[in-house]
């Protein structure tokens, strides 16, 4: 009976020892879910997302500035 316990009680430890933590709620479990490490995910989402946003911005300029180049070509040519 007490190798039974012992043998129970070690495979828990080891279990809830060996647990990695995530910040993302849904692959946390029960006791796997760590609040800095989602702090941290939602940082660099956050991060990415400005990121993201700024090479749009600048696509956006880039695709105005081509476009009026383009428009004042085509003028030229038309008054040919």
């Amino acid at each position: 009976m007490k190798t039974r316990f012992l043998i129970i009680t070690t495979t828990l430890t080891f279990l809830l020892v060996s647990c990695q933590t995530t910040g993302n709620p849904r692959e946390g479990g029960l006791f796997g879910y760590s609040e800095n490490k989602a702090q941290q995910r939602l940082q660099d989402r956050s991060d990415r997302l400005d990121s993201i946003e700024y090479d749009t911005s600048q696509q956006r300029r880039t695709s105005s500035r081509l476009e009026g180049t383009a428009r004042s070509k085509q003028r030229k040519l038309d008054n040919m």
